[in-house]
């Protein structure tokens, strides 16, 4: 591309050289500068493809790897919007956290979130408890920002602590 362009730029200046020495008149100069601006603006536009907006890399990575399972499409999206909005945290990712913290929980050590609290808050910390109680009232404001990625992944990194193997199928997904 950039060798047409470089071409484009010679042939331009090269007719405007030979347009001025051949007593050529200023209107003939500036339509032949039109015409070559165009034809170097319309090259310059011109690309192996349709033009497209830049995508985030979890949607690259996703392209590279093929098809992923719709679930788990939905929850990178999930994990996504959740960094950028509280509102999205407390209401798209945080409730299938809650279900898999409770699916761990109750397989691990027979009791859920809301059936045995005080327990639920020993195994999971204060930090994740704080995120996961089932008292928690969620964030209306969809200007605030959600958690940062580092307290996302200590909150997972505390319910994949709990326990219980092969509690994955609450996210639609078999071990």
């Amino acid at each position: 591309m950039s060798r047409i362009l470089a071409v484009v730029a010679v042939l331009t200046a090269g007719a405007l050289i030979v347009l001025i020495f051949a007593d050529g008149t200023a209107e003939i100069v500036g339509f032949e500068a039109l015409v070559l601006t165009m034809v170097f603006l319309a090259l310059r536009g011109r690309s192996d493809g349709p033009r497209r907006a830049p995508l985030p890399a979890f949607m690259l990575e996703r392209r590279r790897a093929g098809r992923l399972p719709p679930r788990l499409v939905e929850l990178e999206r999930s994990v996504t919007f959740a960094g950028t909005s509280s509102f999205d945290f407390d209401h798209r990712l945080l409730p299938l956290l809650r279900e898999i913290a409770d699916a761990r929980l109750l397989a691990a050590h027979g009791f859920t979130l809301a059936g045995s609290p005080d327990r639920a808050a020993a195994v999971l910390g204060d930090q994740a408890w704080s995120f996961l109680r089932p008292d928690r009232v969620p964030v209306d404001d969809v200007g605030l920002p959600g958690p940062a990625l580092e307290e996302m992944d200590r909150l997972v990194a505390a319910i994949e602590a709990i326990g219980g193997a092969g509690d994955t199928a609450t996210l639609g997904f078999r071990s």
